[in-house]
């Protein structure tokens, strides 16, 4: 007989992605069914190191398949998921996985039953197995699907950590657009180094120009620098904002008598997120921080189709070189990523799962072929029977 057997929760215990402690003689009983003759393939949702990892563990131990994931070695597993096989051992069948004991006395009663039946049994017992194999097959996609969709897995691993995070705080860069505000006890006093915006106002058909207390944003240069009124240039680029706060202080020191208060904000604090995203789009952040989850939160999550282990984080630092950097938001372990928290003009990109990439391949063209030949089919079959 050919069987098909799962291995997380079937052969181990379930711990994805890692490998748990052996179930009580599984190993074993798939060891002398092998030996009976029985062709064993394994057949599971890993796949890549964490698939090498499980046939690993089980030729230590003596056991080997003769497939892993196909119906036979030199199968490509990307042409087809199916197996032909006559038996299933997968915990995700309705009922509770029995005791590796009942399960060879099960295979083996059945193959004796299988030699005894006559055809007629052996049709019967062919469409068993195939509802058994759509039930599993459902069963296996969904135990796939899970484990691919939500974030933060094995959080045991941030939560033992002891490492301490500093919290995070955002460096001002090129492009970047200041509102930057001087205070003192005496607005006239601190009224030069504040950039205010000029209007014009009509009175009587006389133009006449008044001062508002609009400010005017300042453009952080390639250089970092910008043009303070009365102090000159200042170099900003590569500081935080008290940063920025405490060097404006020292340098209006020699221009008042008291300590005033320095205000600096990030005006065009921006990100964007695209891609197989509910509402993709350049978001401003008024608090100048925001990490990976906020931003997918603001634009209103993945879809079901965004693949949650292949997220790219496109930045670009101080000196213009940009780098595209690959998350994996499947992982607990992101949060202690140094891409965890975004900076101003990240680009977040969800790439989409190979079924939605595949869909996208129907367009138009293809949907009226289907219609036409339906139509033509239709007809086909309605002149067979006029003509009967």
């Amino acid at each position: 007989m050919i069987i098909a057997v799962d291995f997380d929760g079937t052969i181990v215990e379930h711990r994805y992605p890692k490998i748990g402690k052996e179930k009580p003689f599984a190993i074993e009983t798939l060891k002398k069914l092998s030996a009976e003759g029985h062709r064993l393939i394994l057949w599971t949702v890993r796949e890549g190191k964490r698939l090498e990892e499980a046939i690993q563990f089980c030729k230590e131990r003596g056991l080997e398949f003769y497939a892993a994931n196909k119906n036979y070695p030199e199968e490509s597993m990307y042409t087809s998921r199916k197996l032909d096989v006559d038996v299933w051992i997968d915990d995700c069948n309705l009922g509770e996985l029995p005791d590796w004991g009942s399960i060879y006395e099960m295979i083996s009663q059945q193959q004796k039953q299988e030699k005894e039946s006559g055809f007629f049994h052996k049709i019967i017992g062919k469409g068993r197995r195939i509802l058994s194999f759509m039930l599993i097959l459902l069963c296996l996609a969904s135990c796939t699907s899970y484990q691919k969709i939500p974030y933060l897995q094995d959080i045991g691993a941030v939560n033992d950590s002891t490492e301490i995070q500093a919290l995070y705080d955002a460096r001002i860069l090129p492009k970047d657009l200041l509102t930057i505000t001087v205070n003192t006890t005496d607005p006239e006093v601190a009224a030069p180094f504040n950039l205010t915006v000029p209007t014009v106002q009509n009175a009587q058909n006389t133009n006449t120009i008044t001062q508002q207390r609009s400010l005017q944003q300042y453009l952080v240069d390639n250089d970092g620098n910008i043009d303070f009124p009365v102090i000159g240039q200042l170099h900003v680029g590569g500081m935080t904002k008290n940063e920025a706060e405490e060097q404006i202080k020292e340098k209006l020191k020699p221009y008042l008598k008291e300590t005033p208060i320095v205000t600096v904000r990030m005006a065009n604090y921006k990100i964007s997120v695209l891609g197989e995203v509910a509402r993709p789009g350049t978001f401003t952040i008024g608090n100048e921080k925001v990490n990976v989850l906020e931003a997918l939160a603001m634009a209103g999550d993945m879809t079901i189709w965004g693949m949650r282990d292949n997220v790219k984080l496109v930045r670009e630092n101080a000196d213009g070189q940009r780098k595209i950097i690959l998350l994996d938001l499947n992982q607990a372990d992101i949060v202690n990523s140094p891409y965890y928290q975004l900076q101003q003009n990240d680009i977040l990109y969800v790439s989409p799962n190979k079924t939605k990439a595949k869909n996208s391949d129907i367009g138009q063209s293809t949907s009226l072929w289907v219609s036409a030949t339906s139509i033509l089919v239709s007809v086909a079959s309605l002149l067979v029977n006029i003509f009967k």
